[in-house]
C-alpha cells in the first residue's frame, strides 16, 4: 500500500539526526507497520540474520539491527512499540538502547501507533549508541505527548560511568 510513498516531511528524531550531521543512507526492510517480532511479514520479504541467515533478526526493527550487525551502518535509529529494539538486538549481537517513553517523541510516525511508539537506536558500540540518542532525543512542540525536559549528557554520563 505504500510502496512507492515518499514522506512530505521527516520524522523528527530523521530531522534531528541529519542536523547533527548524519547521512540517510536507506530504508531498512521490518515487519509491515512494525507488526510483527521476526522480520518475516515484510512486503519485500525476510529479513535474514546476518550471523546466520536461515535465522531471523527479530523485529519489528530487526532491518535496522541487521544492518548494523553486518556492519552496513554504524547506528541506525529504530522505532519501538513493544519489543522492536530489544529482541532485535539481543538476536544479532549489536547495542539497542530503548529509552523511556518521552525521551525520542516527535512527530512523524505512521497514525495507528503514535500514541505507544517511541525512537531508540541500534549501535555497534553503547558509546555510539550514546552519541545517536543525544542527538535524537528532545522536546518536539508539534507532539502533544512530548516533554520539554533538558536532554542529558549521555555520552558523558557514559563515560563517568564507565571510569567507575
Amino acid at each position: 500500500m505504500l510502496d512507492n510513498f515518499v514522506a512530505p516531511y521527516d520524522a523528527t528524531v530523521v530531522a534531528r539526526l541529519k542536523a547533527a550531521g548524519a547521512v540517510m543512507l536507506a530504508k531498512a526492510n521490518m515487519d509491515e507497520f512494525a507488526m510483527g517480532s521476526s522480520n518475516e511479514t515484510s512486503y519485500y520479504g525476510r529479513s535474514g540474520n546476518p550471523w546466520d541467515t536461515t535465522k531471523v533478526p527479530g523485529g519489528s526493527s530487526g532491518g535496522s539491527a541487521a544492518a548494523t550487525a553486518a556492519r552496513l551502518t554504524r547506528s541506525p535509529p529504530a522505532r519501538i512499540t513493544g519489543g522492536s529494539i530489544r529482541q532485535p538486538a539481543a538476536l544479532t549481537g549489536v547495542t539497542g538502547v530503548k529509552p523511556t517513553y518521552d525521551a525520542c517523541r516527535g512527530t512523524g510516525w505512521l497514525r495507528s501507533h503514535r500514541a505507544s511508539i517511541s525512537s531508540g537506536v541500534f549501535a555497534r558500540s553503547a558509546a555510539d549508541a550514546a552519541i545517536v540518542l543525544e542527538a535524537m532525543a528532545g522536546f518536539d512542540p508539534r507532539d502533544s505527548t512530548s516533554i520539554d525536559a533538558p536532554v542529558p549528557n549521555y555520552p558523558a554520563a557514559l563515560e563517568l560511568r564507565s571510569r567507575g
